[in-house]
């Protein structure tokens, strides 16, 4: 800000578009979407970049947003989305991973990892055990506008009612064990009282993007613990 203040702007927008085509180069997609976000927000225009084959960056996570916001009918559009999915080996060495994004990127300062105090192979009531102590972690933490689980009604079930309570949407991702890239993006809403609505999302869609990145996210990080747990506790 102090740059452009001070007349550098030309030489902002050029560090910038360096800094973003580097952070693209490394894989660092997300950092990437920010300066990209910085760097087109400072020419104040409106176009798309391809950063690589496999992953394909928006200029702006809006449209998603404000997607979600409508086929949610949430009263703002949601500017913190936490994403939760339980990763374990028949009922052993059981993680849950909570990941966190802004406006549609990744922050991963704000990301949690859980240990479950109980190990067992039960998804729904491992997922309640890591969403209860996120819970008690409102104040300190944040408050999230959405939580999406990696999981369907059983494990939306478990929790739905303490999320709820404490004025926050939910959905879950149905992908019936399929953790490919290529998996459908159908989502689980609560409707009404007991009832849920699933909504299978056209995969070319902001929405879906999204929720894909989210929920892939979410699974990366707690396969991630899981297998560091494994290990630590191989070499005992």
């Amino acid at each position: 800000m102090i740059s452009y203040l001070k007349g550098n702007r030309k030489k902002l927008i050029r560090d910038i578009e360096k800094q973003m085509y580097d952070a693209a180069a490394k894989g660092d997609y997300e950092k990437a979407a920010a300066l990209r976000n910085q760097f087109y927000g400072l020419k104040g225009i409106n176009t798309k970049i391809v950063f690589s084959d496999k992953e394909f960056l928006d200029i702006s996570s809006d449209q998603a947003l404000h997607d979600l916001q409508d086929i949610l009918g949430l009263k703002k559009t949601p500017g913190r989305i936490e994403g939760f999915d339980i990763s374990h080996q028949s009922g052993t060495n059981v993680t849950g991973s909570m990941v966190c994004f802004i406006n549609g990127a990744a922050d991963r300062t704000k990301y949690r990892r859980f240990k479950l105090r109980k190990q067992q192979n039960n998804d729904p009531a491992s997922m309640l055990e890591v969403i209860t102590r996120r819970l008690h972690h409102l104040n300190d933490w944040g408050v999230p506008d959405l939580i999406v689980l990696d999981g369907s009604v059983g494990q939306l079930d478990a929790v739905r009612k303490i999320v709820t309570e404490a004025g926050i949407a939910i959905i879950g991702r149905d992908k019936s064990g399929d953790h490919t890239r290529n998996a459908r993006v159908r989502i689980v809403i609560p409707r009404g009282d007991d009832d849920y609505e699933m909504v299978e999302l056209s995969k070319d869609s902001h929405i879906a993007k999204l929720i894909a990145r989210i929920d892939d996210e979410s699974h990366r990080f707690a396969v991630q613990y899981h297998v560091l747990l494994k290990r630590k506790n191989a070499l005992k």
